[in-house]
């Protein structure tokens, strides 16, 4: 199993797809801003937003 080291907690895969989404639809960062915060590329962050129901490219709901 990944574990990711992240301001001395331990972010497992799930708990950071889960992060990745709060960031974005209740923290109103992008994609770039939440890569940074969490230490990831740009482009997994794309990936798991374009994966959630609620994503709408362009569009924050």
């Amino acid at each position: 199993m990944l574990i990711t080291i992240l301001r001395e907690e331990v972010i497992k895969p799930d708990n950071k797809r889960q992060k990745i989404c709060e960031l974005y639809f209740e923290g109103n960062l992008n994609c770039i801003c939440i890569a940074k915060e969490l230490g990831i590329s740009p482009q997994y962050v794309s990936k798991i937003l374009t994966g959630h129901p609620n994503y709408r490219k362009g569009n924050k709901k």
